[in-house]
């Protein structure tokens, strides 16, 4: 997907964590983390948003979720 976005560049002017914000706890102590997330412009059609932490897959969301 990396070298597709270099080919043709990319449809969005930014993407950024809404939460938890800069020096904030995100472990809750239940094991759940929560996040948010945006983009600007917003998701595209079949776009969807997929956060990863040591390769896992922890989220995904696609347009209006």
């Amino acid at each position: 997907m990396r070298e597709k976005v270099q080919q043709e560049g990319s449809v969005y002017d930014s993407v950024r964590f809404l939460a938890p914000g800069d020096d904030q706890a995100f472990h809750s102590g239940s094991g759940d983390v929560e996040f948010r997330v945006t983009s600007s412009p917003g998701l595209r059609g079949s776009h969807k948003y997929e956060v990863t932490l040591d390769a896992n897959r922890l989220a995904r969301a696609l347009p209006g979720q």
